[in-house]
């Protein structure tokens, strides 16, 4: 650093970091061993703009080194002259706008990039008036840059990868950490020396033509939202780049995008609820022109200030969440414009009992659920002759994203198993499977109710979209199952759940997972009884016997259901009776929110649960258990799971029926239950994993 962006017996550096910041070992030491001057602030000052400023006048300060939050602050305290000042900004990317406003002001501007681990800047850059955007340059002396990918094998020019760094500034790892240091810091293979390490920074870059490096942000920054992957800094650049906003930060929010806004005139625009409105509008279409629909943040939420940590950097966890500031968003109706948009909102409008729907309305947040979603969908396609999964609502849930799907190509419609819910959360996802209605929106319910870092996934049916055969035996449903999660995530360890029939399924995915190697951390059964018709496979005389000795049994469960529950048998035995009619009339059985096709899958799939031989899992199962028990079972304690699990049924009783358990007001204590156990299981792993020297840190 004495040589590039350079320092010598001339210089007169300010200190204003503070001491627990590992660049404050670049303002301590960079000017001792080079004979200039130094100065230090304190705390204090170190947080006022003016302050500083007056400092830098009196002192003629013309080196300091600071964030970029720092710089902000320097700049609003009505810094407007232009000062002999080498400036080096680092700890935080540095933004185009930011990097003209101090071009016009000093006499130097250097960007400046390297983790904590790699002591303490890694490469340097000068920015210049005219720079397109903004690099990270090059390696400074005696470093190493390397772009990998995820096998540590170098990604040529312009193709995404993780960045790497050697050389003498890498550290030698955490203290009394092993196996943290293990996995950030590995072996280098490009040198000749034994022994040398680089250090993994988990941040993602690309070579540019010129040799620089671009980087592209954290990788804990990169999100997915409903299956697609999104970098934040992608959408913070574009709107850093519109006129009327200062700085911006863009976070996840389970499932949506939320982009925090420090406009220009903050005082005035955070107040003003009209100005508001148009400036957000302003700034979607923006986004809209740049970026593609999923990329464009839910909620814009106009704050004052960017809250910081003791560094100097933003606080993300310190930022308000968007129902904090409920009260600065403005919905306004608009109207459909063409005739999709006015069928969809009809439709919508008529099954929600709404007078009103806007193109802009969210179907979960006006009161939907899966029932009418599956009614919804049923008429849009009687209507317009178009089949969209349910699980589109998830990635269309307005009436403008819903209508642009239906008229697009039938062919860019994704029919996968796999089907995102939230997607959003540093915990292990759950995978849960379909029960006999095919719905899986019946699990965005579940998902609300757990924790904001707990990503939630569904199975759906193959050949849903009628062009696709659905399998007819549980092992290759499970394998197709499979394949589509290890193709997103390739584990090493999974949590499975099934609600209803859908338990079967997960119960054999476990064991080809463990069958594969794979650790299974739950294995979850959302009401799911076992007896997997077993007695199929038994004479016809063994048949009957069981089938008679049953009746006196189920005779006394309903008529103690009827003392306690009358209105709920009654209800229940008389859709049963109903069904067993229907059944022997045709298709009259299937209820307003099945299809024909979901019908025909459904009796593929029975058939394949009528032909499948359970055999017992090695490992525990969780049964989730209804309360509620309108229909008799044989056994009503483990409902059937005793025998096939070699660890133990573990049994969580649940609020509601084996229908209402997965809606309002039951939701809410299903998924904080569900939860607790998933943390629970997780942690035991963990703590199996550690036992064996096996577990993977990461760092906060």
């Amino acid at each position: 650093m004495q040589k590039t962006p350079g320092a010598g017996p001339q210089d007169r550096l300010l200190a204003v970091t503070t001491i627990s910041f590992d660049i404050a070992g670049l303002e301590l030491y960079l000017p001792l061993i080079s004979g200039s001057e130094l100065i230090i602030t304190d705390m204090d000052t170190a947080k006022d703009g003016r302050l500083l400023m007056d400092i830098v006048r009196e002192k003629n300060v013309n080196i300091m080194q600071a964030t970029p939050s720092t710089w902000r602050m320097m700049i609003e305290s009505g810094w407007n002259e232009r000062l002999p000042l080498k400036v080096l900004c680092g700890g935080e990317a540095l933004s185009k706008d930011l990097a003209d406003k101090l071009l016009s002001r000093c006499g130097s501007l250097w960007n400046m990039y390297g983790p904590t681990e790699t002591t303490i800047w890694s490469t340097v850059k000068q920015i210049i008036p005219g720079n397109e955007f903004i690099t990270i340059g090059r390696p400074i002396a005696n470093t190493q840059v390397y772009i990998l990918d995820e096998y540590l094998k170098p990604l040529p020019e312009g193709l995404v990868g993780e960045i790497y760094i050697a050389g003498d500034g890498v550290a030698r790892g955490y203290l009394n950490q092993p196996v943290l240091t293990g996995e950030r810091f590995p072996d280098n293979p490009f040198s000749k020396r034994s022994g040398e390490k680089m250090y993994r920074t988990g941040d993602l870059g690309k070579f540019l033509e010129t040799g620089e490096v671009q980087c592209l942000g954290r990788i804990d920054h990169q999100v997915k939202i409903r299956g697609y992957r999104i970098e934040l800094g992608e959408i913070e650049q574009v709107l850093n780049k519109q006129k009327d906003i200062r700085e911006s930060v863009v976070v996840a929010r389970e499932d949506k995008l939320a982009a925090y806004i420090v406009p220009e005139n903050a005082a005035a625009q955070t107040e003003n609820l009209h100005l508001q409105s148009e400036q957000i509008a302003k700034w979607k279409q923006a986004l809209k022109e740049s970026l593609p629909d999923y990329m464009v943040p839910n909620d814009f939420l106009l704050i004052k200030k960017l809250p910081l940590t003791p560094n100097g950097k933003i606080d993300r966890n310190a930022l308000p969440k968007p129902e904090q500031q409920a009260e600065g968003k403005i919905k306004k109706y608009t109207a459909p414009r063409n005739d999709t948009e006015k069928l969809v909102a009809s439709i919508w409008a008529d099954l929600l009992e709404l007078d009103t729907v806007s193109i802009y309305d969210d179907f979960f947040e006006l009161g939907g659920h899966s029932l009418i979603a599956a009614r919804a969908m049923i008429r849009l396609e009687h209507e317009t002759g178009k089949r969209l999964p349910l699980a589109s609502l998830f990635e269309a849930p307005t009436v403008e994203k819903l209508s642009q799907l239906v008229n697009s190509d039938t062919r860019s419609i994704s029919w996968n198993s796999l089907v995102p819910i939230k997607t959003y959360g540093n915990k292990i996802p759950i995978y849960i499977v379909h029960g006999f209605g095919m719905n899986v929106l019946l699990f965005n319910n579940v998902a609300k109710n757990m924790d904001a870092e707990q990503p939630v996934y569904a199975l759906q049916a193959r050949g849903l979209n009628a062009d696709e055969k659905p399998f007819d035996k549980m092992e290759e449903i499970a394998a197709h199952y499979i394949s589509e999660i290890i193709a997103r995530d390739p584990g090493p360890s999974y949590a499975l759940a099934g609600y209803s029939f859908g338990g079967i399924i997960a119960f054999e995915m476990a064991k080809q997972l463990k069958a594969m190697g794979k650790e299974i951390a739950m294995l979850g059964m959302f009401d799911t009884y076992a007896d997997n018709y077993s007695d199929y496979f038994d004479p016809q005389l063994r048949k009957m016997t069981k089938k008679i000795r049953r009746q006196f049994p189920k005779m006394m469960f309903v008529l103690r259901s009827l003392l306690t529950r009358p209105l709920d048998t009654i209800a229940y035995q008389a859709e049963f009776v109903k069904s067993k009619f229907s059944k022997l009339f045709g298709n009259e059985h299937a209820s307003e929110i099945l299809t024909e096709n979901d019908i025909k899958i459904g009796e593929i799939y029975d058939y394949a649960y009528r032909n499948y031989k359970m055999t017992p899992y090695d490992g525990v199962i969780d049964l989730f258990k209804v309360k509620t028990r309108l229909y008799f079972l044989d056994d009503l304690i483990y409902l059937g799971w005793k025998p096939y699990a070699m660890q133990g049924v573990e049994v969580h009783e649940i609020a509601g029926d084996h229908k209402t358990f997965l809606f309002s007001p039951f939701d809410k204590e299903f998924g904080k239950i569900l939860q607790g156990v998933m943390d629970e299981r997780t942690a035991k792993k963990d703590q199996v994993k550690d036992l064996r020297g096996k577990v993977v840190l990461k760092a906060v």
